[in-house]
């Protein structure tokens, strides 16, 4: 089994506390709508979009970088054990109709975040390089 050196684990360590302070305020500050917890649910969605930015981007990471932003920041925001056990906690409080609509609002929202990131992501580098390339265009024409 592969070691991870020292940094990344360290790493993983801080954005994990962060990503989970992050978390643990939010919850404090978002009060649930109904029976839906509102603010796991957005934690996990906003988390979906900024993978899905990163990811879209194609960013290369250093071992260090990922272990710090995806695994330990956006691992420590999001939570899927808690999202689930909320799922759980509403059907076995003959909540069904809160429970699915919890479960399909995450799924959809979470999927239609990080195809939004994504998006974002790849916008951003495709306007990036036609900037890029404007400005070289117009250094060339007047000799720089």
């Amino acid at each position: 089994m592969k070691q991870p050196h020292s940094r990344v684990r360290l790493a993983v360590v801080v954005g994990g506390a962060l990503g989970t302070a992050l978390r643990d305020g939010i919850a404090h500050l978002v009060d649930n709508v109904g029976d839906l917890p509102v603010a796991t649910l957005g934690v996990n969605v906003l988390g979906a979009f900024l993978l899905g930015v990163i990811v879209g981007t194609g960013w290369s990471w250093t071992p260090v970088g990922r272990s710090l932003v995806i695994t330990g920041l956006l691992g420590g925001l999001t939570t899927f054990s808690t999202f689930t056990i909320e799922v759980v906690r509403l059907e076995q409080a003959s909540r069904s109709t809160s429970a699915a609509t919890y479960l399909i609002a995450s799924l959809a929202l979470g999927m239609g975040a990080a195809a939004a990131g994504q998006a974002l992501g790849r916008w951003r580098v495709a306007t990036t390089r036609i900037h890029d390339e404007e400005h070289r265009h117009v250094a060339d024409e007047v000799g720089l």
